[in-house]
Order: C-alpha cells, then structure tokens, then sequence
C-alpha cells in the first residue's frame, strides 16, 4: 500500500488463508460463476435438506469467513485483536431487519443497547462505532410521508404531517434520544445509515435534530449521518447541513459513500417516470465524492472543531486524494474526528495501509448466525 509516498508492508497470512482468500475473490468477480452461484445459494442456504447443509458449509468455509467476524461477539475477539495490533479498530454490526410495530421498535432499541454494552465488555476499546439503520426504529412509511411534507414545504417540513405521524416522529426521536445517551455513556459512535432517495430527507431532518441535541462542540459525536455522492443533491445537502451546523453551534458528524441503492434507484425513477436522481456515470460520482472530501477538509483546516468525518470507501484514488489533503492543510492525521472505514476482508491494503501510518483506520465487522447475515452476503 502507498500513501504519500510511504510503502507500507501488509501483515503476514499463511500461504493457504492467502490463497484461499484468492480463491474467495476470484469466486465474487467472475460473473459467469458468481451470478449461478448466487441465485442457488439464494435457493438452497435456507433448506433443511442435505443440500441446504452443503450449502451452508460452503458459504461459512469462503465468504463467511472472509467478510464477517464470526457469529458471536466472543468469536469476533480473535478479529478485534489482530485488527487492533495493526492500529485498526472496528465497526461492529448484528443487523436489525426493519419493523413497524412500535412494540418491536422498542425491541430494537434494546437490542442496540445491549450490543453497545456487549461489545464494550467483549472487544474493549478495539470497537469506536456501530451503524444504526433508522427503519429499525421508525415506520419507513413516516420517512416518506416526512420526505413528501420536506419537499413540499422545505421551511417547515412538519406542516403536511398528519397528527399520527406527528406522534410516531416524536416518539421515533424519543427512543433515537435514548439510544444516543447509550451510546455516549459507553463511549462509541452511532452511524446512521443512508436510504433511498425517497426517504433520505427525512433521515437528513431527524439527524440534524439529533446531532444538535448530542453532538456538543469539544467533545466526540455521538451520531453520524451519512451522505450517498452519486445523488444530484447529495454535494449541496453536504455544504449546506454544515453551515448550519457551525451556525448553530453543534458538531457536525457524517460517514460519506458513493451509494449503494443504484439499481433501485433507476427502477424507481423508471416506474414512476421521474427523473433519475443518482449520477448518469462514475465519474459523475467520483467528482461529488471528492468535492465533500475537498470541502469538509478544508472546513476541518479552518476550524478543527467544527465537523467529524467518516470517510467510506474502497477507491483508492479517493484515500491518496484525502491523505494528500490532509498533508496539504496541515491536519493531525490522527484528528480523533477523521476516520476511514473499509469492510472486513476488502482492500485490506487500504486499511492495514492507513493503520500502519497512524491514520484513523477501521474496519466494518459484521457478526451473527449464516442465516441472519447471508441476505447481506448476497448484496
């Protein structure tokens, strides 16, 4: 790996975890054995027969074992560990599926909470941050119903909600409230999870609330929101929350991607014959990206204390540009509030890379049975 000119060595993997690791990614990028693969996976991962079990063992003896941490936080210490010892800390995930019921909404947050605890008691200091996907703690028909009312009236956003919905956001921000509270009593940061077009801008309002409630200047965010660059609007959004953020004297906190929504995205727009509102092209895409790189880190040399920044990414051209960036404005790269984040077992160069060089590096851990994370080994 080579950042600012620094060649940094990999850590050392035994000949056979390195060839299997070769195999498992030969496996994910050759279409014509992938795409098969994946749609008998899909079929046969969830039967009780022999061929579900040969199925299983499959996924658990290659991409389960590449990409997750285990299936226990015990299991996820050996990661934790070996990550750590290479100045690398984790994002650690048990997936939550969305619910509606307000009953399994509060369900949810307990579950969020004692994973909180859980992970500090298993894994220590190694884990910093937790993603929270919002649906799991709201009706995703109020994020839509919100998104309509934004759009409609963007100075009063509120004003087209009906009263129940009303009281589901006030009761969504109640539980979103407590679990930040949690979150900073055990010293990790919340980051909120992107969605679609369709209901992003409510997740822009309720994390805007959130971070003026809990993200005090001279302190560590607490929740983090996330901005897709391969949306039109996602770079004006960007600029725009963090000038209200310095405005109002609260610690703006954001992880940025590229995207993950695009065939959903196009289908969408496509179905409703509306514009599409995701970039036509990478390039168009990799120019927004950069532009938030540019524009927060230039923000962060002005004022230090002003924002926090996860940046998400597995393009290299992206992390030589931020590290180039942060020699150039004279930043600490170790500023508590600059982070970069890669997913267990992709572009390990990258992580391991960063790590070695006291950047901020870590890595999304995901944990939990074969058949609680296999629909996100899929994706």
């Amino acid at each position: 790996a080579e950042y600012m000119g620094a060649a940094v060595p990999m850590p050392f993997r035994s000949p056979q975890r390195l060839i299997q690791d070769a195999f498992v990614h030969w496996l994910c990028v050759t279409p014509w054995i992938s795409k098969p693969a994946r749609r008998w996976l899909k079929a046969r991962v969830p039967d009780d027969g022999m061929l579900g079990a040969v199925a299983r063992s499959l996924v658990r003896h290659t991409v389960f074992r590449k990409f997750c941490g285990g299936e226990t936080l015990e299991e996820c210490r050996k990661v934790g560990k070996f990550l750590s010892n290479h100045g690398i800390k984790i994002i650690i995930d048990h997936s939550v599926e969305e619910e509606q019921s307000a009953d399994l909404w509060h369900a949810n947050l307990r579950h969020k909470i004692h994973l909180m605890t859980q992970a500090k008691k298993e894994l220590g200091d190694t884990v910093s941050f937790i993603p929270l996907k919002i649906t799991s703690l709201t009706s995703p028909s109020l994020l839509e119903a919100l998104t309509h009312s934004a759009r409609t009236e963007p100075l009063d956003p509120l004003s087209h909600l009906s009263p129940l919905n009303i009281s589901i956001l006030t009761r969504s921000l109640d539980l979103l409230s407590e679990l930040c509270e949690e979150a900073s009593r055990n010293q990790i940061r919340l980051l909120l999870d992107a969605e679609q077009s369709h209901r992003q801008p409510a997740i822009d309002i309720i994390a805007g609330q959130l971070m003026k409630n809990h993200n005090r200047l001279g302190q560590p965010p607490v929740i983090y929101s996330t901005y897709q660059m391969y949306l039109k609007d996602a770079y004006p959004r960007f600029v725009a929350d963090i000038a209200k953020a310095r405005a109002e004297n609260y610690l703006f906190a954001a992880k940025i991607v590229r995207g993950a929504y695009m065939t959903a995205e196009r289908n969408r727009a496509m179905s409703l014959q509306r514009p599409l509102p995701v970039f036509e092209t990478k390039e168009e895409t990799d120019h927004s990206y950069n532009s938030a790189v540019n524009h927060v880190l230039s923000c962060i040399k002005e004022d230090p204390g002003c924002a926090a920044v996860m940046f998400a990414t597995h393009n290299h051209q992206s992390v030589n540009l931020i590290t180039s960036r942060i020699n150039e404005h004279g930043v600490d790269k170790s500023h508590n509030n600059i982070h970069f984040a890669q997913i267990l077992g992709m572009c390990d160069d990258l992580t391991f890379g960063l790590g070695k060089q006291g950047f901020n590096s870590c890595k999304l851990v995901l944990y939990g049975s074969l058949l609680d994370i296999f629909p996100w080994l899929l994706r």
